[in-house]
């Protein structure tokens, strides 16, 4: 017999152990869909930001001001949720540039940036259209591939569209463009000299800056080779 903090009762540490896991997971769900895992996510960015300012003299970032004491709205097993799914999340980011690294600098690569057709867009379904990137991404039999979708941002590009589109990176010398059949894909070979390491650091920092983008229920957009 096992009694939790809470009083509850339970035949055994197990059983305990497995009902404090779906609770976890259920809190996590919930702060994923109603936004509290955002906010103390912008609260982190804000502290580091106030630190910053108060240490080095530089600029509060004001976009993440606003969030500033913000996270006293979460209770203390929330924030301990959010702490797992952010810690979570940033270990597969970390694992997913020391892999890219990896494969960058030692092999042959390309970057691709895959487009729909108006067609496409506007007969499918996002998550369709993740189908068809993966199947041609593993249509092409290479060693490794990573790939995940992205929308541009006009903030940053005022060009920008904001257009669904997938970025990838594949360990490849040659790509047959033919094969692609949903729309347009742009190919930039990925070169491994002294010039241009801040490039290849380029290319790692945007693919992983938007590896883990939330969507409405929090679920990254990664798609990756395995077994390879």
């Amino acid at each position: 017999m096992y009694i939790d903090n809470n009083g509850v009762v339970y035949n055994d540490y197990n059983e305990y152990i497995q009902s404090d896991k779906k609770l976890r997971n259920l809190t996590k769900y919930e702060l994923l869909s109603n936004g509290k895992f955002e906010i103390y996510r912008n609260n982190l960015y804000a502290e580091y930001s106030k630190f910053c300012s108060l240490k080095y003299g530089t600029e509060m970032n004001k976009k993440y001001e606003q969030y500033l004491g913000i996270e006293d709205t979460l209770s203390e097993y929330e924030k301990k949720c959010c702490k797992q799914i952010y810690d979570s999340r940033r270990q597969k980011i970390l694992r997913l540039k020391k892999k890219l690294t990896h494969v960058i600098t030692n092999y042959d690569c390309l970057w691709l940036t895959l487009t729909f057709r108006d067609d496409v867009l506007d007969n499918t379904s996002e998550k369709t259209r993740r189908i068809y990137i993966s199947r041609f991404l593993k249509s092409l039999n290479v060693p490794f591939y990573v790939a995940n979708i992205d929308f541009g941002d006009k903030v940053k590009n005022l060009d920008s569209l904001e257009r669904e589109h997938y970025h990838a990176v594949i360990q490849s010398d040659y790509l047959d463009m033919s094969l692609y059949n949903y729309g347009f894909i742009y190919v930039e070979r990925i070169r491994n000299t002294t010039n241009s390491i801040k490039k290849i650091s380029k290319y790692i920092n945007k693919l992983t800056a938007h590896a883990y983008k939330d969507s409405t229920k929090g679920l990254n957009r990664l798609i990756y080779s395995r077994n390879r």
